[in-house]
């Protein structure tokens, strides 16, 4: 019997110890960046917000004094120069037993983690533990799960109904089988929040959402599993593709394949950091680092024609592609994503002149900002098309180019006032 137990408690620690180490990089570089705020208004630029994949919009955590059981935003980069959607569109409001208040999510937040994989966040109260999860299905869809397991021995009836805010009044709403569906007078992608695997009828206002009360009854251990997807898509993709991968999606499955991605590249990074660089404290810089380039990461969506990376998508007039910034960029992330370094040179000389010269910015609205043609950076373009020649030996993409920066450096040795035409 002895010897029974023992053994048991040996799996038991061996179980919580590789838990603990299957994505020991990913582990260490949780909460790099801090997400907390609250959007109190549109262009409310307090807080930062978390996305992944390339996609034009993001998540937060509220602060806690402020929790719901949804995550802050989203803040859409899809139009204007980036602007709050809602506090929190997707948030879910639970009363137990017919009790007359619904679960105070301040008092019972236990905890926010953000990973540069995913955000999570757990509540619990007397009889219940709420965690929800939200990652990026791809550039274009987020998908949040929030599980919900009775730790009471009695059953719980549990009343439920998502609700949110919308702050834009240039935003419609509509609904329409088990969705919500907006239409932006400012910018051209499609929004559509789906409540899969649930049968919801709302109630939709200009200003606001609420679904129908549902209730349902957990058993004792018993746990239920509620999937919402966001998705904000530009139309030059197609919805009809990206529905199909909604509906085929398994979130556990995804996070698993995300972690084990953001896993491969932090420890392929440490890997090769230079032995200077060896203490634990710029392993969780690089983190915070290639987490940080991830957030500013858009895919290629109307004016950009290419993915690449914003300078910074917290401030209001850095929402484009910036020629200095691109060429560091892209020597940057070709160590880890060669695809992005390359598509990042491409982006810029798409709007390359006839005369070789390039803008210094171009946008992807540029009804809100005309591309820069004023002037252009140092010409660091050749020294970054070296470096992903270094990392990747692709002497295809040192053909495509080489005639791009003949030009180019013939324009900058060129006598000239300003740009030549």
């Amino acid at each position: 019997m002895q010897n029974f137990i023992y053994s048991v408690f040996f799996l038991t620690v061996v179980q919580l110890s590789c838990a603990q180490t299957q994505f020991p990089n990913l582990e260490n570089s949780k909460n790099s960046l801090n997400y907390m705020g609250y959007p109190a208004s549109v262009t409310d630029r307090t807080s930062l917000a978390f996305s992944d994949k390339g996609s034009w919009f993001a998540y937060g955590f509220l602060n806690p004094d402020k929790a719901e059981a949804g995550f802050s935003g989203p803040l859409l980069l899809t139009e204007q120069n980036g602007v709050w959607l809602s506090p929190a569109f997707t948030s879910l409001h639970l009363k137990e037993n017919n009790e007359q208040n619904e679960i105070d999510w301040k008092t019972s937040l236990v905890q926010q983690t953000s990973y540069n994989s995913h955000l999570e966040q757990e509540f619990k109260t007397k009889n219940l533990i709420i965690r929800q999860e939200l990652l990026f299905l791809s550039a274009h869809t987020a998908l949040q799960k929030t599980s919900i397991t009775n730790i009471s021995n009695q059953k719980i009836k549990l009343d439920s109904y998502f609700s949110g805010e919308n702050y834009l009044n240039t935003m419609e709403l509509t609904s329409g089988k088990n969705e919500i569906i907006l239409n932006s007078k400012k910018g051209n992608a499609i929004g559509q929040i789906q409540f899969i695997g649930q049968n919801v009828n709302f109630n939709i206002t200009s200003e606001s959402y609420k679904t129908l009360l549902n209730s349902f009854v957990l058993k004792p251990k018993e746990t239920k599993e509620i999937v919402v997807a966001q998705t904000f898509i530009f139309p030059q993709y197609s919805w009809e593709k990206e529905q199909n991968s909604i509906k085929k999606s398994n979130f556990d499955s995804i996070l698993k394949t995300t972690k084990q991605e953001k896993e491969t590249q932090l420890a392929n990074l440490n890997t090769h950091k230079k032995a200077v660089y060896q203490n634990q404290i710029y392993s969780d810089l690089l983190g915070k680092l290639t987490l940080t380039l991830q957030n500013n990461s858009r895919i290629a969506a109307e004016g950009l024609k290419h993915s690449g990376i914003f300078p910074s998508y917290h401030y209001e007039w850095f929402n484009g592609f910036w020629a200095w910034d691109s060429w560091k960029h892209a020597a940057a992330v070709v160590n880890y994503d060669p695809d992005l370094a390359k598509n990042q040179m491409r982006a810029m000389f798409d709007y390359q002149e006839p005369n070789g010269f390039i803008p210094d910015c171009v946008y992807r609205d540029t009804l809100i900002e005309p591309n820069n043609y004023r002037n252009t950076k140092s010409p660091l373009a050749a020294w970054a098309i070296l470096e992903i020649y270094k990392k990747t030996k692709d002497k295809n993409f040192l053909n495509e180019f080489y005639p791009k920066l003949k030009k180019y450096h013939e324009w900058r040795t060129r006598p000239r006032s300003g740009r030549i035409m």
